[in-house]
């Protein structure tokens, strides 16, 4: 009697699986007597669908290599099909096309699909059960095939190639370098202001604010672009943003990138990656520590970039106070540094107790107050200043003293010392230039005086490290697109479990931050899709 299928396998107790539940499967064997003698055992089974015994044949065969195999394979069922019944027909037929090679590549995908044949048949025996079960298999191998191509498309060695509008541009870049109240960011945005078309990247939507006036003050059309606020001035060829914000679309003639020294940072680093990697821009001016300096030319020259480099020294001297500072000396100018907003607070009304007033900026801060505690700071209707490290980032305010609250901070895990190279760049906003001949630094308690005044004669130097780089709009449209994924936050999920990272110079960077977000908007939104929200 004919035999729909053909299967070949080194186990008789597999065999035996088979035909115990099936009887439908001619079996294939290396030539063995203990296989012809268990067989010999199991010559009529019953067959529901056909309500009658069925005899199943015994034929040995040698089983030929494993390139050969397949062909030999397909080559018996198409022999077997001229006397076969309509069911075996149809069973032969599906067996042909897996056999094909059109679901499976190789021999555990092949036992698997048996494994399910055997699952399926057994719970419903009916003529269609094996191409269903062929269709569901065939349609989990091409989702990983489809899985191994979008791999493919996620290669982290390949990140440059997803800014072709920069990779196009022959780019050259100035790097600017110098500690804080060096004078390299008026530097900077002078190239900025002369070029026809710009933009400034940065760290805080105060800086972006605070260029955007700056510029538009000059004569200097400027749009504000940041993830909270988007002010358009007409005729505009220039835009002040967040780094975040930064559009790798449109080129320009000179673009800023900001305290660039953020590359190495292990939350918002991988947007100075992408900026550095994709700004679309004819010359890009680098502005940022000297500290920074190994690890930017690492990536310039992996990007083969040229480049100019320009170093700044400060303009005016910064000293360490002796002793401690007592709350009650406080005096105008001073910034007091915390890194908590519940500090913020506290020392928001010790100040007040005696008479000081105050101009508190952190970031929970909605952007009309930022700018208005700036402003009253600025023009001495606030006395002193009450500020979380962000004022680290570059904000020109006239400080005359910045005193230390504490050395320690919570990092995300747990409460660690400051980072020298913050400790550099916060207590350098001291003594701003024009404003004072000399700047101050100072600490509440004669520990954290201690501590700062070691990070201060201390050496920061970056060493070389690999950066980090996170999903661009693109990818994650790929990946909705090709992958049939609707929500960000899967989108986000997925591309770091397929991230294929093999490269010296970039390296993953950590998603939770962003999934968390993402979550969070589409719980509150739940019928929002990945069109409305990507972007």
């Amino acid at each position: 009697m004919a035999t729909p299928l053909i299967w070949t396998s080194p186990s008789h107790h597999d065999m035996r699986d088979l035909i115990q539940r099936n009887g439908l499967f001619m079996v294939t064997a290396r030539r063995n007597s203990g296989y012809r003698v268990y067989l010999q055992m199991m010559l009529t089974f019953s067959v529901p669908w056909l309500s009658k015994p069925l005899s199943v044949s015994m034929k040995m065969v040698p089983v030929p290599p494993p390139k050969e195999h397949d062909a030999e394979v397909l080559a018996y069922l198409r022999a077997m099909q001229g006397d076969a019944t309509d069911l075996e027909k149809q069973m032969a037929n599906a067996a042909q096309k897996v056999y094909a090679g059109a679901a499976f590549v190789d021999d555990d995908h092949r036992k698997e699909f048996i494994q399910r044949v055997q699952r399926d048949i057994q719970k419903n025996p009916s003529p269609s059960v094996f191409k269903q079960t062929y269709d569901a298999t065939t349609l989990k191998r091409r989702q990983d095939a489809v899985w191994v191509e979008v791999s493919k498309k996620l290669c982290v060695d390949d990140y440059p190639t997803l800014f072709p509008v920069a990779a196009a541009m022959n780019r050259r870049v100035t790097v600017i370098l110098g500690p804080t109240n060096s004078g390299k960011t008026y530097r900077a945005i002078e190239s900025l202001k002369n070029a026809k078309t710009g933009a400034y990247l940065g760290p805080l939507r105060l800086l972006a604010l605070e260029i955007h006036e700056r510029l538009n003050e000059e004569g200097v059309a400027c749009d504000l672009l940041t993830g909270e606020e988007r002010v358009q001035i007409p005729g505009a060829g220039h835009v002040a943003s967040t780094i975040e914000m930064m559009n790798a679309d449109v080129p320009l003639d000179t673009i800023v990138i900001d305290e660039v020294q953020m590359l190495v940072d292990s939350d918002r680093g991988w947007a100075w990656t992408q900026a550095v990697v994709g700004a679309p821009a004819e010359h890009l001016v680098l502005v940022g520590s000297p500290d920074v300096w190994d690890v930017l030319k690492g990536l310039l020259e992996h990007l083969g970039l040229p480049y100019d480099v320009v170093r700044c020294e400060r303009l005016q001297p910064l000293k360490v106070e002796q002793q401690p500072a007592m709350v009650a000396d406080a005096r105008a100018g001073d910034a007091f540094v915390v890194f908590s907003r519940k500090d913020v607070f506290f020392y928001q009304e010790m100040l007040g107790k005696r008479g000081l007033s105050t101009a508190i900026i952190y970031g929970a801060l909605g952007p009309e107050v930022r700018r208005s505690e700036a402003r009253r700071f600025r023009d001495g209707e606030a006395k002193v200043l009450i500020s979380t490290d962000a004022i680290g980032m570059g904000l020109n305010l006239p400080i005359s003293r910045i005193v230390f609250t504490t050395a320690e901070k919570y990092d995300g895990t747990e409460v660690a010392p400051i980072d020298p190279s913050l400790v550099k760049q916060i207590a350098g906003r001291a003594g701003r230039y024009g404003h004072f001949d000399e700047g101050y630094v100072t600490a509440v308690e004669s520990g954290a005086l201690s501590y700062i005044r070691h990070c201060l004669n201390a050496s920061t130097k970056i060493g070389k490290t690999k950066l980090a780089v996170a999903p661009t709009v693109a990818q994650l449209t790929m990946l909705s697109k090709e992958a049939g994924i609707g929500k960000v936050s899967k989108a986000l999920t997925t591309w770091r479990s397929k991230l294929l990272v093999d490269d010296h110079q970039f390296a993953a960077a950590s998603m939770y931050e962003r999934i968390e977000l993402a979550q969070e908007m589409e719980h509150g939104f739940p019928n929002v899709t990945f069109d409305d929200i990507a972007h």
